[in-house]
């Protein structure tokens, strides 16, 4: 491996008109990292050993043209400010679930109070028909005909039997109830 590098060291000198190579402490840090091995990506390609070492500094040899395939590709680890914008999002996008399960149960919550409203509304509607009906069928029941021309008479007395045979309908209807669950 010494004698590798002091070959690399050669060529730089051959390579740089006489200057030496004054960046070997960069060198020892950056030797093993992707971007490295990225810049001598089309004389050897790496690829990822099994163990998941990292590359040892003999596997680097500027003049070698054989690939090796015990190089390991390395990913860069995520630096803080991802890390942090990832983090954030995640927190975000919880909140806006949270949110919006909130808003979705609020909603349906209102809709049922509205149903509900809305059915009672409409029994006090029907009820309130209902007791106009019944009202009017009295008012009806209850009127003194002797003084109207004689077709008014006909009306009311036409009017005072529908309503009649409508109540007896009902009794009727009622009483069958009663008797079958008497039965029942």
């Amino acid at each position: 491996m010494f004698s590798q590098i002091t070959k690399a060291k050669e060529m730089y000198r051959e390579f740089s008109k006489g200057s030496s190579f004054q960046f070997k402490h960069c060198w020892k840090l950056l030797k093993d990292q992707p971007k490295w091995f990225a810049f001598l990506g089309e004389k050897k390609k790496p690829s990822r050993a099994r163990n998941g070492a990292a590359p040892s500094p003999e596997l680097i040899n500027p003049e070698d043209d054989a690939p090796n395939d015990t190089v390991v590709e390395m990913e860069r680890p995520t630096g803080t400010k991802k890390e942090k914008k990832r983090k954030f999002d995640e927190q975000a996008s919880a909140l806006v679930v949270k949110l919006l399960n909130a808003i979705h149960e609020q909603r349906k919550s209102t809709s049922e109070k509205k149903l509900e409203m809305l059915e009672k509304s409409y029994g006090i509607q029907a009820e309130k028909t209902r007791l106009e009906q019944l009202k009017e069928e009295e008012r009806i029941m209850t009127m003194n005909t002797t003084g109207m021309t004689p077709m008014l008479q006909e009306y009311y007395h036409q009017r005072q039997t529908e309503i009649l045979v409508e109540e007896t309908k009902i009794v009727v209807e009622f009483e069958n109830l009663l008797s079958l669950e008497m039965i029942l």
